[in-house]
């Protein structure tokens, strides 16, 4: 099938968990052999090593230019206040082009442009978290301004509403959506690929944190850093690698803390590493940390908040604190044989849970069904629709151009005013006519400004 991916998120290069998410459920698409249009919204327009690898991965790659500045506030936004016409406008005429069968959105900011799309087209939003009130999840944390996305109950509802299909990223969040819209809701998890780094764990010497610059890693990770050296009886022996753009935002200062950055071999960064940690405290969603972590098979300890929306009986994946999670390090620095029985824990859970991935992905985007059977409508309807919709779309194309030859037209008109104003200025005497020399000049004044 043909399938548009809508983003305003970059996922070139996939350095953090937004970024991976969707980087890699339009990988998996593609492996099951769609053909994906991307389309990404920006302001900041894209490098050519981004645009090179986006062209080569998917069927085509086009840009749209974020020409809209929208005043940033710590509470809830309008819905649609991050919207602009030139959104659905491209979108359409990508849409006609290529013959779209399903049109994914990420994230409901800009999901207005669903409201514009042939009726016939199966519409999707994966929502990647919950968004209702988010601002309040940071109301209790000292020093951090939260400027991002926030909405209402309401206007999260509302845009759900547009989508035929919502994507949910856990069940307990399937839950809420389903409680507030009418949309058909699944619940898809984090894509992860399997990977296998046979490694033998003999003692525990190199702790490891990966993720991406937003508030909430910043919080956690500084937090767990104070926790842990004020803490921990073998703070000395062990040391903390760090990865990723969070680099930036550590604070917290210590021998042992080693700052990697960005890393470009993520597999050698996990085979450096003999545990992972996940101290997350508060924020919503799949972590998609923990679940990288799962896919490479390392053994990894995890606050509750860290792995919700996985599913495991292991206590050390819900512990209980950040002091809960330093004792469990000292008890493996006592006791390194736990890293073994660790890392085949992640291995049989990450199994279960890829194994589940598969199927909800398969049934969601099925290859050898038409789009819209996966909502049970008639073949013949369909058929109507397309028809329909197929002269829609060049009508709305044919008004674009219109629109834009009406515009050059104007121009053209103002240019040639301007021309004739300097013609009839040279053809009068300022010695014989000053009043009406003085006129001339006027227009050509009037004729330029019209035009500039």
């Amino acid at each position: 099938m043909n399938i548009l991916i809508f983003s305003p998120v970059n996922i070139y290069p996939a350095d953090a968990g937004s970024r991976v998410r969707i980087y890699n459920l339009t990988d998996h698409l593609i492996q099951l052999g769609h053909k994906i249009h991307f389309v990404y919204y920006t302001q900041n327009g894209v490098d050519k090593l981004h645009f090179d690898f986006m062209q080569e991965m998917c069927e085509t790659f086009t840009v749209i230019v974020k020409k809209i500045k929208v005043a940033q506030k710590e509470g809830n936004y309008v819905l649609d206040e991050w919207y602009e016409d030139s959104i659905h406008l491209k979108v359409n005429e990508i849409v006609a082009l290529f013959d779209i069968d399903i049109v994914l959105s990420n994230y409901i900011f800009h999901s207005k442009f669903l409201d514009f799309l042939p009726e016939h087209i199966v519409k999707i939003i994966d929502t990647h978290d919950k968004f209702t009130n988010r601002y309040k999840l940071f109301s209790d944390k000292k020093g951090i301004k939260y400027t991002w996305h926030s909405y209402s109950k309401d206007d999260e509802a509302k845009a759900l509403n547009r989508a035929d299909m919502v994507i949910a990223i856990t069940d307990e969040e399937k839950r809420y959506f389903s409680s507030i819209c009418n949309s058909k809701v699944v619940t898809i998890g984090h894509i992860e690929d399997k990977k296998d780094l046979n490694i033998s764990y003999n003692k525990l010497e190199r702790i490891g944190f990966i993720g991406g610059p937003n508030r909430v890693n910043a919080v956690a990770i500084n937090d767990f850093l104070e926790t842990f050296y004020q803490n921990s009886k073998n703070a000395k022996n062990l040391k903390i690698i760090i990865a990723g753009r969070i680099c930036k935002h550590i604070t917290y200062q210590h021998k042992n803390i080693e700052l990697l950055g960005l890393v470009d071999d993520l597999e050698a960064f996990y085979k450096n590493i003999d545990l992972i940690v996940n101290p997350l405290t508060f924020g919503t969603g799949q972590k998609i940390k923990s679940i990288e972590a799962l896919s490479y098979g390392k053994p990894i300890i995890s606050t509750k908040v860290g792995f919700e929306g996985i599913h495991s009986h292991e206590d050390f994946h819900h512990l209980n604190s950040l002091n809960d999670m330093v004792k469990k390090i000292d008890e493996i620095a006592q006791q390194p044989k736990q890293l073994l029985t660790m890392e085949k824990s992640s291995k049989n859970i990450f199994n279960r849970y890829y194994e589940q991935l598969e199927k909800d992905i398969e049934s969601l985007f099925e290859n050898k069904k038409s789009a819209k059977n996966l909502l049970n409508v008639d073949k013949n309807i369909l058929i109507k629709y397309q028809q329909k919709t197929q002269i829609e779309q060049a009508e709305i194309i044919i008004k674009n151009y219109q629109a834009k030859i009406r515009k050059q037209r104007q121009k053209t008109k103002k240019y040639e005013a301007l021309l004739k104003a300097i013609k009839d200025v040279t053809q009068v005497s300022f010695a014989l006519q000053p009043f009406k020399k003085y006129k001339l000049y006027k227009n050509i004044l009037k004729a330029y400004h019209a035009k500039y």
